[in-house]
């Protein structure tokens, strides 16, 4: 009977040193919510091209040379699961030069049937024009919150270059290329200047 005493008392000390001492234990986020991501599209003859922001538009970038005024390599964070929630930040540590960026919420222009419209950047204090469907992380994936909407690279022609646009159906125009949009980065990614990340 002391035996068994003694491995019940030691037991119950050991769970409750275990109790007092045992350092807290980290909550997980949500399924896909991190604190900062960068985001890349992959298709057809796109292999992880980085989103990036020019002129107020959400641009497609293979590499750091655009014709538009304020390219710049951006990342996001997240305080909950939707793109209403996300915010976009200039990376200053890859964008060669400093810009007046500020905050940013992806926004998703309204289109119609199997039109695209593009994918552009607001002020996060502007909330007339936040009506329009959500973005999520299902994984590395990012889904948009309407059914059957995909994602588009629509060609600007520019080596390296594609705009980013979005559809609630299946687009018919033969020049959209379907991608998806993760936050894997693509292998051994190298940008001129910048090197291999």
């Amino acid at each position: 009977m002391e035996d068994r005493d003694y491995v019940t008392s030691t037991i119950v000390f050991i769970t409750c040193w275990l109790l007092c001492h045992a350092s807290p234990v980290e909550v997980p986020q949500p399924n896909g919510i991190e604190n900062s991501f960068s985001l890349y599209a992959y298709g057809d003859n796109l292999s992880g091209w980085m989103i990036t922001h020019a002129d107020g538009q959400a641009e497609l970038s293979e590499l750091s040379e655009s014709k538009a005024d304020d390219t710049e390599f951006i990342y996001f964070t997240a305080s909950g699961p939707t793109s209403r929630s996300w915010v976009a930040h200039l990376n200053n540590t890859d964008s060669g030069r400093n810009a007046t960026f500020g905050s940013k919420i992806p926004y998703l222009a309204p289109q119609s049937g199997s039109e695209v419209a593009n994918v552009s950047f607001i002020d996060s204090e502007d909330t007339s024009r936040q009506d329009t469907p959500s973005l999520y992380l299902y994984g590395s994936y990012v889904l948009i919150d309407s059914v059957g909407a995909n994602f588009y690279a629509v060609p600007s022609g520019v080596y390296g270059k594609d705009g980013l646009a979005w559809s609630s159906g299946i687009a018919i125009q033969s020049d959209k290329i379907p991608i998806v949009l993760r936050t894997t980065a693509p292998a051994n990614t190298v940008r001129p200047g910048l090197g291999i990340y």
